[in-house]
């Protein structure tokens, strides 16, 4: 949890999109809710966190301090995703979602709120650093048609380590989006933010499998980084412990 420049000028490019009864999903340190509450078409405000440590953090150091706090009501105790498909949403008139550290652990969560996005056509979604997971995933897509033009020479294919859930996601997109890439300009409609929504969310609709296995595949790999990491601290403490002699 932070609040940066770029976090800020985020959240505040947003804001003046949000009205009337809003649903927040996670709370963070606060500054959305605090950014929110200033906006005159903005009536309440339902905050979503998990950690209840979060919530005492924002109730003793940032309720008190936030304009038209009347605004906020009492933050609810919940699993964002669990909450969304548990609740009827139809008193909210927006939704904001920011329950992600960043684009590397946003595919899961970001795919099962578009999922629901067609049940509740009268409300607004709007997505942290949603434009981010378009830009990684169009880097994903052209990576695979790299490498699939140039499968012959092994030597213009650059090493890379691929998002994990993005590189699942572009691989279906490219095995099942019938386009003949001819030129530049079909390239660029087939990778471009509107299109390349369209598809995920009727991927997140759809096909519910996919789903579950961009889970379990990034879950699988932060296991292994959280094994490496634990393997590097040994390491390091092992070091540290031992004793050297000139």
């Amino acid at each position: 949890m932070t609040v940066e420049p770029h976090e800020i000028l985020t959240h505040d490019t947003r804001a003046k999109y949000v009205k009337g009864n809003v649903l927040l999903l996670g709370c963070g340190l606060g500054y959305t809710a605090f950014r929110l509450a200033q906006e005159d078409q903005v009536k309440s405000i339902d905050i979503v966190e998990l950690s209840p440590d979060v919530k005492k953090l924002y109730d003793d150091n940032v309720r008190g301090i936030t304009p038209n706090n009347y605004k906020i009501n009492d933050i609810i105790l919940a699993d964002a995703i669990e909450y969304l498909y548990t609740t009827n949403l139809e008193k909210y008139n927006h939704i904001d979602v920011d329950i992600w550290r960043d684009t590397l652990d946003m595919t899961y969560p970001y795919l099962k709120c578009l999922a629901l996005e067609d049940r509740y056509p009268n409300i607004q979604f709007t997505y942290w650093i949603e434009n981010s997971f378009y830009n990684n995933l169009q880097t994903e897509i052209l990576r695979i048609l790299y490498k699939s033009f140039y499968r012959t020479q092994k030597d213009l294919i650059e090493e890379d380590i691929p998002i994990p859930g993005l590189d699942i996601l572009a691989e279906y997109i490219v095995n099942n989006e019938s386009v003949m890439i001819s030129s530049t300009q079909v390239l660029l409609n087939f990778i471009s933010y509107p299109n390349l929504r369209r598809i995920v969310k009727n991927f997140a609709i759809n096909n519910s499998e996919g789903v579950e296995r961009i889970k379990n595949h990034i879950e699988s790999k932060l296991k292994e980084l959280d094994d490496l990491i634990a393997k590097a601290n040994e390491i390091l403490v092992s070091k540290s412990n031992s004793t050297f002699k000139l």
